[in-house]
């Protein structure tokens, strides 16, 4: 079983998804890799395609501050 790293429900298999983690560029160059759940993994390629800017904060997953946020709704 494993967590996925946006809402944190435990499934038995995740999607493993390569992120680009801002705070950890330096040990990984290329990006490191987060596993979400099957319904996180479509929310965001759906919010991909139809993006809603909000304001500015901080990312939970890629720990980013002030970068450009899309409005997702987590089941």
């Amino acid at each position: 079983m494993a967590d996925c790293d946006i809402c944190g429900v435990s499934r038995p298999t995740v999607c493993p998804v390569k992120v680009m983690v801002p705070h950890f560029k330096g040990a990984y160059p290329t990006g490191m890799w987060v596993g979400l759940c099957e319904a996180c993994s479509e929310t965001t390629h759906d919010a991909n395609s139809a993006k809603v800017e909000m304001g500015g904060g901080k990312c939970n997953l890629c720990k980013g501050k002030y970068s450009k946020l899309n409005k997702v709704m987590i089941k």
